[in-house]
């Protein structure tokens, strides 16, 4: 005789559902695209502390220019 076991993670349960009303493929599919948004997220945050440093650097050459001359 079979019992039923439930699973008690919350995140695990939500897996099965969705999977029921999604599919596997189409599962496999969306984990996918969420990891790939939150990479883009990090790249663009990275890029933008860069190019302000890039700036911040220009301005600094220019001043250092002028006093100079």
């Amino acid at each position: 005789m079979k019992v039923a076991t439930k699973n008690r993670c919350p995140e695990k349960r939500n897996k099965e559902r969705m999977k029921k009303k999604v599919g596997v493929k189409k599962l496999k599919t969306m984990k996918k695209s969420t990891k790939e948004e939150k990479k883009k997220r990090e790249n663009r945050k990275n890029a933008k502390g860069a190019e302000s440093h890039e700036v911040e650097r220009g301005h600094r050459d220019i001043t250092n220019m002028m006093i100079d001359w």
